[in-house]
């Protein structure tokens, strides 16, 4: 089986890693993220002792800051899988955008009105 190994911490942006069949990705997630499924399906295992897990195209799930994240595409899979990771600061920005605007409008809601 090849072994990719990829350093969540070295990665400021969005990142789309193909994995070909009997592929392995190591993600050393000390920061955290998010990972999706855009393509495929793949057996993803935690570090941090949730349950192992099968994730198909669409499905994202939580990476932690505690060990290395496994994943590999099924045995089933046809073609590759191609897996999608953002890192912790990456997936707060949104966040944060709204959060922005959730503040304005109520700002504004609040601002008395002038009298005309």
């Amino acid at each position: 089986m090849t072994t990719t190994t990829l350093t969540l911490a070295c990665i400021d942006q969005s990142r789309i890693v193909a994995l070909p069949p009997r592929t392995l990705l190591a993600i050393d997630d000390r920061r955290g993220g998010t990972l999706r499924i855009e393509r495929g399906e793949a057996w993803v295992t935690c570090g941090d002792g949730t349950p192992d897990r099968v994730l198909r195209a669409g499905d994202r799930v939580a990476i932690g800051t505690s060990d290395k994240t496994l994943v590999s595409p099924v045995p089933h899979t046809q073609g590759e899988v191609v897996v999608g990771i953002e890192p912790a600061h990456r997936t707060a920005n949104p966040l944060r955008r709204r959060l922005a605007v959730l503040r304005e409008a109520l700002r504004m809601a609040v601002m008395p009105q002038p009298q005309a």
